[in-house]
């Protein structure tokens, strides 16, 4: 999604945020500058508990070496990766995060997993259409979203929805 500039070239959007009742809802549409792979990597930093990450398709080395950092500063971190793309694409990443001591499940289920979420601290989800890769933050039309802090029944929602996957 662009606008267009001055000289009439596209541009990227800039993120949307807003307030919703007590909580802040950012979207980010892409492909778009750095700042939206800066926000995530800043998301992924922020973590001081845990961080669950549930992805379709993960190939972004830097993003996986933001989650081994955050483990190493204590952080729990669990992932879980659609099967064929864990077993495809994505094996240097599940294998990078493997060998980082991270927690990484490849999806057991006969359809996709489809999620594209990252839920940090249990207070803050990230969560859209864009997988962790070059393409989504580069070339895909895509978004994503930041939600926090999360009400009671979205986290118990977070974390109903984990369970399963």
């Amino acid at each position: 999604a662009k606008t267009m500039d001055e000289e009439g070239g596209a541009a990227p959007l800039p993120p949307q945020m807003t307030q919703a009742g007590s909580q802040q809802l950012e979207f980010w549409t892409l492909p778009d500058d750095r700042k939206a792979v800066d926000r995530i990597k800043t998301v992924i930093r922020s973590a001081k508990k845990c961080i669950k990450v549930a992805m379709f398709f993960w190939t972004r080395q830097d993003f996986a070496q933001e989650v081994l950092d955050a483990a190493e500063r204590g952080v729990q971190v669990e992932v879980v990766v659609d099967s064929n793309s864990g077993r495809g694409a994505g094996a240097k990443v599940v294998k990078l995060l493997h060998e980082g001591g991270i927690k990484v499940g490849l999806s057991t289920s006969q359809g996709l997993l489809h999620h594209k979420f990252a839920y940090i601290d249990d207070s803050l989800l990230v969560n859209g259409s864009a997988n962790w890769t070059a393409r989504a933050f580069k070339e895909n039309d895509d978004f994503f979203a930041i939600l926090y802090p999360l009400t009671e029944e979205q986290k118990a929602k977070m974390e109903s929805l984990w369970k399963v996957i």
